[in-house]
C-alpha cells in the first residue's frame, strides 16, 4: 500500500530583500514592564525567540530534515502571533498562531516547510 501523502510536492517562493541580520546582542524585541505583565504570552514568545540557541535546539528537534538542510544563506524568518486571517480570509481558528517560522535558503522561502506552533503558558 503507498503513502497517503506526497512528500514529494515542494513549495517555494521568491522573497523580496531580507530585513537585516541581527547579530548576537542586538536588540530584536522591546517589551516594557507594563506590556510585559499584560501579554505574558507576547513576552514569553520573545524571550523564547531571543534566546537563539534554545529556538535551534527545538526547531531541530521539531523540523530535523528542514534544520540539517540548512546550508549558509537559510535561515528561519519568524513572526508572532500571527492573525489566522492573514494566511487565508476564511480561516478564523485558531485566532492567531503564536509563532510562525517560515525556513527560507538563499532568496527562496520554502513555504511548505512552515511551522505553526502554539505555545501556551501553565
Amino acid at each position: 500500500m503507498g503513502a497517503l501523502v506526497d512528500d514529494s510536492y515542494q513549495y517555494e517562493m521568491r522573497q523580496g530583500e531580507r530585513p537585516r541580520f541581527l547579530d548576537d546582542g542586538d536588540k530584536a524585541v522591546l517589551v516594557d514592564r507594563r506590556e510585559y505583565r499584560l501579554n505574558a504570552e507576547r513576552a514569553l514568545i520573545a524571550q523564547f525567540v531571543c534566546q537563539r540557541r534554545l529556538f535551534g535546539m527545538v526547531y531541530s528537534r521539531l523540523c530535523r530534515e528542514v534544520f540539517d538542510s540548512l546550508k549558509e544563506g537559510g535561515g528561519v524568518f519568524l513572526g508572532g502571533l500571527v492573525p489566522s486571517e492573514k494566511l487565508s480570509p476564511n480561516l478564523k481558528y485558531p485566532g492567531d498562531i503564536d509563532l510562525l517560522a517560515i525556513p527560507y535558503q538563499d532568496n527562496k522561502l520554502l513555504v511548505d516547510k512552515t511551522l505553526g506552533v502554539e505555545i501556551k503558558i501553565i
